[in-house]
């Protein structure tokens, strides 16, 4: 399985841009539908969800309904590299609120949110 060349494009920017090109460069990032359990998986309500394989790799998943939708699809994108970024331990709690303020605060959510 490949990385779907948008989602990619998205993720390298972003982590360019927000994360100081330091999340993994070796992601798989495509769309697939949001519901099943891929091991230690969080499923999110969002429109995606973010995995790691055995082998050390990420994966998220974006859910194939904001496809057609920038500021939705950006926002899933930049949500599941929060989770990746705090891995391991990375609910929805006091640590994530965090990130995803210090993103707000340096404009990533900006016109898409």
């Amino acid at each position: 399985m490949e990385s779907e060349p948008q989602l990619l494009r998205c993720y390298r920017r972003f982590d360019r841009l927000w994360f100081n090109d330091e999340l993994p460069h070796d992601i798989l990032i495509y769309y697939d539908a949001i519901g099943r359990s891929y091991g230690d998986c969080q499923q999110l309500e969002g429109g995606g969800a973010w995995s790691r394989t055995e082998a050390g790799e990420f994966i998220i998943r974006v859910n194939p309904s904001v496809r057609g939708w920038k500021a939705q699809r950006e926002w899933v994108v930049l949500h599941e590299m929060a989770h990746i970024k705090l891995y391991p331990g990375t609910n929805h709690g006091k640590r994530f609120q965090a990130e995803m303020l210090r993103l707000a605060t340096v404009g990533a959510f900006k016109s898409i949110w």
